[in-house]
């Protein structure tokens, strides 16, 4: 099964509409990646065993994730998926 960004945003607008739209707003990433002339950032992140999660978030950018050892537990749509490197 592959993670469309669509599938992804769509989940996230799912689980957002059910908070209070405040809350929801107090959800949105504040961080600039990059700037008008280079709308990009890489970050290369080692993710530790025990960060277990990720804090449920939102911004106008799209993110693409990449994995290039392990795996990652994600889930959309109620569904859950393990994607594995590459």
């Amino acid at each position: 099964m592959y993670i469309t960004f669509n599938m992804l945003k769509e989940a996230i607008i799912e689980v957002c509409v059910e908070i209070l739209h405040d809350e929801y707003l107090k959800l949105k990433e504040s961080t600039t990646h990059g700037d008008i002339f280079l709308p990009f950032t890489y970050y290369h992140t080692i993710m530790p065993d025990f960060f277990t999660s990720f804090p449920l978030h939102w911004h106008d950018e799209f993110e693409l994730i990449y994995i290039d050892s392990g795996e990652l537990s994600i889930k959309i749509d109620n569904i859950n998926t393990t994607v594995k490197k590459g």
